[in-house]
């Protein structure tokens, strides 16, 4: 049994990575066994990816078999991306090669060593030499020193003249200072090209850059320069020769200045023709479009992506309404890396939309992961230029097409990002920067090799010495053509010393480290990066107390780790405290993963299915006791009959025994002896039969019994069945307001004349994943029908005297079986007279709008349109009818309430599928009603209350609260239409029922309670309409109907003429068992909590954030104890525990947090908190603390 929330995080890291590793492995076997010469480059990118993933997860879960061999195996792979022309495909040797290397892969996910992965390396090594001397003869090291220059190397050289290319104006002339950029940067250029041996050609390409150097027009500039470069890379990955051409070269007169114009029409001639020559290799092509149908496969990992970026999103968008001075770094490099797996995502997939408009945003991201010291956040700008980005992102999830709007946007953000907060970065820092994450590890990446490959003693070998040596060399080179500071070459220098000890053991255990500490001051432009306290106070005197130290500063690391999710080992260590730091390196423990632990997604159509089966059996299960039911009560009347028979016959007997003492004088031969023989023989036949069904009606009652009992255990397990099988269909609206509110930033992106603001209410609301489907395109529609002809413009709303940006409310409440969902604007309303004259014009049959429905009837009409010209928002064809289908396919009703000058409200009622409702049954007269507990408050005797009786059409009395008069309705009265006089006994059941949003609520007076149960709730099917009060029946098994009534609308039809809130009194829920509230965001903390306190007998309810408990404490009596973090999304610990000692809570309420800090635990205090509990905990502190603050109180 896990022990630890560690233990528990990396299991559930290995079950993931366990998923992720077979989707991976089934993308490699489908794209290897399907390999073309066709999309040779694009297939091979693929199963390399793959493989490069499942290898990243590997390192991750610390799986040394699958990490053994997926190295091997992309070695392998990245040997193959070398060919440029597709090999011979048409012996499928090759796909057999790889297939077999995929499943050498697969059978390593149940290895646990190192040795028993050897074998299945070794074959994949035989392999891969294999395929070197079959499809790559005259491969050479040179050539692959070539190709890693050209894909790694090349993009940093040019780096800094494409960033003085971006910011050059249009129709202005270059400065001297690009000009010294672009020359420096062909000299570098043609320095590495020696340096690595690039051919000819790659000179004589180069020497073309004098034409635009040349050329003073910023024009010539943005547009020649990048294909130009380009050219340049695919030069380079020739091994400096240019690909053959179907015509030769131009070349540029470079001597006749006077001929700059027509020489830069040759050059520009020149590069069309290089690009045009290597679009099938190049990567920067644009994809073809397949024509064949989609491959499952495809489609399902599109859909995988579709929820991991909604996740990533989501976790984006947490990050930044938390964003915190104290926590910035972490903060932004977990919005970066949300961004950074949306863009990897998108090229999996190919989503170019998403692509292009993730890639600009992952540069904004970037750029402030280099502000230093952290920004003033006090303000919010930032963090609404980062909401803004988001939703530009969410934006273009949904489309085709490249959002150009939306990357101009995050630009012209990006640009004020700069200014606010960049003015002191320059190039020269971001040149530091970007070499230390993207060109370091390639320098070293020689001498991280020979290390790995070191024994674990004895002497370094000559090969392995030269390479160091080489490497540092190259490195000091670097350091000095980037202008790295001093504290660089000092570190340089000391870790030069080590060449000088070629010890095998000593190199294993501090080079790497110090390739690390190298790499920080890199990053810091070659300054040792800055702490607040020492790490060590004195000077190490001996090597066995650096070793102590490096081990515990290990330890600490790793502990550190555990709670703050921080890396597991210290990169960053500053020399004057301590030079080089090998933390220990922990054997990972070997996790085993039950059958209950994997995850596997289910397509929504299987679960659609399995409801209605669910449903249909359980509804026969409630039948067959209703049959049961019948059968028993018949099987009482005929054994009691049968003890009454036996009753009788006695009484015959006695009958037949005094008639035979008088015919005992008489003739024994005689008939009237012998009928007696014969009715005495009768009557004990018919005795011993009644008691024999006397027996047999004690052995069924038994025999019955036991079946009602295997009944209701089977309808029990029918139930939870049902429970669990809604629970996985649940989705959170909070999903598709997400998707809204980055199409309404699309809009006003795209339309400056109007801005608006979304507001949503019932975001936590869950409903199922099959109404969330179906609604969407209907809600997405309205949003953009309310944005384009509901709102006004800027200019529009200001003479109006309305705020400049306009309000779109969106709003989903449950009532029982039914969603309600509204789409309000506060915009200019629908001007009857305008659509009146528009279907009249159109020739349309439906022309009458004298009222709400009929003026729904008729935008709701095939063909009626009231856009005067077609845009990309509306007049495209796709009117208000689509709307109005999709909402009558799903069962749904579509209402209208609009007014002039004020705005529009569209509702949606769309029933929920098959879905029960636990209902308390009253009795009124001879009916039985349905009332939903969800909305229903308390339940009393009306003996118990003040009531008296009121004239009045809506209701017949009230009953006294505190707070005043609260309305009641007679539930037969309601049901039979009339108001008559009944005489109310005391015994007779009051139901108080409330809202979920607020406080108001009437009372519902019935004869008896009959019980409760869970209803199958219908809706009233067309061409009926249910009255007001009525949601819909549920057919029971004896064929009767139970009307199910809607708490809520009798509400607001009660309330309509009723002046002043009426407000639902204080009850006190007595509680045996002590319900405690446990509110944090790490789901792993909730689980781990919930279930240590489960074990001993509380009653846990659980919310993932502030605002939710929140919410949950409005609706339910007042908790007996509160557990919280502190940092969490939507409101933090802080503000809930300060809303709880306001509104006079008294519970005790004990803080677990990661913060070790005295002030966090002092400042819980004072808000009113009770105890602090550090995470990290022990199962038994946790009970302690518990046990003590309840005793307390």
């Amino acid at each position: 049994m896990l022990n630890t929330a560690e233990d528990q995080l990396q299991q559930e890291l290995r079950t993931l990575f366990d998923l992720d590793t077979q989707k991976y492995l089934q993308l490699y076997i489908s794209t290897a066994q399907n390999l073309s010469e066709d999309s040779w480059k694009h297939d091979i990118q693929e199963i390399y990816r793959c493989v490069h993933t499942i290898k990243g997860g590997a390192v991750t879960v610390g799986a040394e078999a699958i990490l053994e061999v997926s190295t091997v195996l992309e070695d392998l792979l990245s040997d193959l991306r070398y060919l440029d022309d597709a090999p011979s495909l048409s012996d499928r040797q090759l796909q057999e090669i790889l297939v077999e290397a995929g499943e050498l892969l697969t059978a390593s996910l149940e290895l646990s060593s190192n040795d028993s992965a050897t074998a299945l390396a070794d074959r994949i090594l035989a392999m891969r030499s294999l395929l070197q001397a079959t499809y790559l003869p005259n491969w050479s090291d040179q050539d692959q020193l070539h190709q890693e220059f050209a894909e790694q190397g090349f993009d940093l050289v040019v780096l800094e003249l494409d960033m003085a290319i971006e910011q050059l104006s249009p129709n202005s002339i270059v400065t001297s200072d690009v000009v010294t950029i672009a020359a420096d940067t062909m000299m570098q250029l043609q320095q590495i090209g020696e340096e690595i041996n690039l051919g000819e050609s790659w000179q004589t390409l180069l020497s073309q850059s004098q034409a635009l150097i040349q050329n003073p027009s910023s024009d010539v500039w943005l547009s020649q320069w990048s294909g130009y470069l380009r050219s340049l890379k695919e030069c380079a990955k020739h091994g400096g020769k240019i690909p053959e051409l179907s015509m030769p070269i131009h070349q540029l007169d470079q001597t006749d200045q006077s001929n700059s114009s027509n020489q830069t029409n040759q050059f520009e001639d020149f590069i069309t023709e290089i690009t045009d020559q290597i679009s099938d290799i190049a990567e920067f092509s644009e994809p073809v479009e397949p024509s064949d149908p989609v491959d499952p496969l495809e489609q399902e990992l599109r859909n995988l992506f579709d929820l991991d970026t909604q996740n990533s999103l989501q976790l984006y968008m947490g990050t930044v309404k938390q964003l915190q001075e104290s926590t910035w770094q972490q903060d932004i490099q977990q919005m970066y890396r949300a961004i950074h797996t949306i863009k990897g995502g998108a090229v999996t997939v190919g989503a170019e939309a998403i692509l292009q408009v993730s890639t600009v945003f992952e540069d904004l991201l970037s750029d402030l992961r280099n502000v230093d010291p952290v920004p003033d956040l006090s303000n919010g700008f930032l963090q609404q230029v980062l909401i803004e980005c988001g939703e530009l992102l969410v934006a273009s999830l949904g489309k085709s097409a490249v959002p150009t709007s939306s990357i101009q946007r995050i630009l012209e953000l990006q640009t004020q990002v700069k200014t606010n907060y960049l003015e002191e970065w320059n190039e020269q820092k971001q040149l530091a920067r970007e070499f230390a994450e993207q060109g370091f590890d390639l320098v070293i990446l020689d001498l991280e090799m020979a290390i790995e490959q070191l024994p674990e003693t004895g002497t370094v070998s000559s090969e392995s010495l030269e390479v160091a040596t080489m490497t540092l060399m190259q490195l000091q080179e670097i350091g000095n053509e980037i202008g790295l500071a001093t504290d660089w070459q000092d570190l340089l220098a000391q870790t030069q010393t080590l060449l000088e000890s070629p010890d095998c053991e000593l190199w294993r255990s501090q080079f790497m480290n110090r390739l690390r500490t190298l790499k920080e001051y890199a990053r810091n432009g070659g300054k040792a990066p800055q702490i607040a306290k020492p790490v060590i106070t004195k000077p190490l005197t001996n090597e066995l107390e650096f070793t102590n130290l490096t081990d515990n500063l290990a330890d600490a690391t790793n502990e550190i780790a555990e709670i703050e999710d921080l890396p597991s080992s210290l990169d960053i260590v500053p020399e004057q405290f301590i030079q080089y730091i090998q933390p220990k390196r922990k054997k990972p423990k070997e996790l085993v993963v039950s059958a209950a632990d994997v995850q596997i997604p289910v397509p929504l159509e299987r679960l659609d299915r399995s409801s209605q089966h669910l449903v249909e059996t359980l509804m026969a299960t409630r039948a067959t006791q209703g049959f049961y039911q019948l059968v028993y009560d018949n099987l009482l009347p005929i054994v009691s009959l049968a003890q009454d028979s036996i009753q009788y016959i006695g009484q015959l007997r006695e009958v037949q025994d005094d008639y035979a003492l008088i015919e005992s004088s008489k003739n024994q031969e005689s008939p009237e002896v012998e009928s007696y023989r014969q009715g005495y023989t009768a009557i004990n036949r018919l005795l011993e039969i009644s008691l024999r069904l006397t027996e047999l009606g004690a052995e069924t009652g038994e025999s019955a019994r036991r079946t009602a009992e295997s009944l209701q255990r089977l309808e029990r397990s029918l139930r939870g069945l049902q429970q669990t099988l809604e629970e996985s269909r649940l989705v959170a609206f909070e999903t598709l307001s997400f998707r809204v509110r980055g199409i309404l930033r699309d809009l006003t992106t795209r339309n400056l004349d109007k801005r608006a603001q979304l507001t949503v209410i019932g975001e936590k609301l869950e409903l199922d994943a099959g109404t969330l489907r179906n609604l969407e395109p209907v809600l997405l529609h309205l949003i953009r029908n309310s944005f384009d002809h509901g709102l006004e413009t800027v200019g529009e709303r200001a003479v109006l005297g309305k705020p400049q940006k306009g309000t779109i409310t969106l709003s989903l409440v449950r009532r029982g079986s039914v969603f309600v969902l509204k789409v309000n604007d506060d915009g200019r309303g629908i001007d009857p007279e305008k659509i009146q004259k528009i279907a009249i014009a159109k020739n349309l049959p439906l022309t009458n709008t004298d009222n709400s429905a009929a003026l729904l009837a008729v935008i709701c009409q095939p063909g009626f349109t009231s856009a005067q010209v077609v845009s990309d928002i509306s007049g495209r064809g796709v009117g208000m009818d689509v709307v109005a289908n999709q909402i009558e396919a799903i069962g749904g009703q579509l209402s209208l309430d609009t007014k002039l000058g004020v705005g529009t409200t569209f509702t949606i009622q769309i029933p929920v599928p098959n879905l029960f409702v636990r209902c308390m049954l009253l009795q009124a007269g001879d009916r039985i009603f349905g009332v939903p507990t969800s909305d229903i408050f308390t339940t009393m005797l009306l003996g118990d209350l003040l009531w008296q009786k009121q004239d009045s059409a809506l209701y017949s009395m009230t009953i006294t609260e505190d707070t005043g008069a609260v309305p009641a309705l007679d539930l037969y009265q309601y049901w039979q239409g009339e108001t008559s006089n009944r005489t109310y006994l005391p015994t007779s059941i009051a139901v108080r029922t409330k809202r979920s949003q607020d406080t108001l609520g009437v009372w519902i007076i019935a004869d008896s309670l009959v019980g409760q149960s869970d209803l199958l709730v219908n809706a009233i099917p067309s061409p009926l309409t249910s009255p007001v009060g009525v949601m819909g029946v549920s057919l029971q098994s004896d064929g009767k109907l139970i009307p199910i009534i809607d708490p809520v609308s009798l509400i607001d039809r009660l309330l309509s003429s009723t002046q002043g809130a009426i407000a639902i009194p204080t009850v006190t829920e007595v509680e045996d068992i002590a319900r405690i509230l446990v509110v944090d965001d790490a789901a792993l903390m909730r689980r781990r909590i919930e279930s240590s306190l489960s074990n001993q007998g509380y009653n846990i309810h659980i919310c993932s954030d502030g605002l939710e408990a929140w919410d949950w404490m409005q609706n339910h009596a007042q908790p007996t104890m509160l557990i919280t973090d502190i940092e969490m999304p939507g409101m933090d610990g802080f503000t809930l525990i300060d809303r709880c000692r306001q509104a006079g809570m008294n519970m005790p309420i004990m803080v677990i947090s990661s913060r070790l800090a005295e002030e966090w635990s002092k400042e819980t205090k004072r808000l009113g908190a009770d105890d602090y509990l550090t995470k990290g905990f022990t199962t038994p502190e946790l009970l302690a603390k518990v046990a003590s603050l309840l005793a307390e109180n």
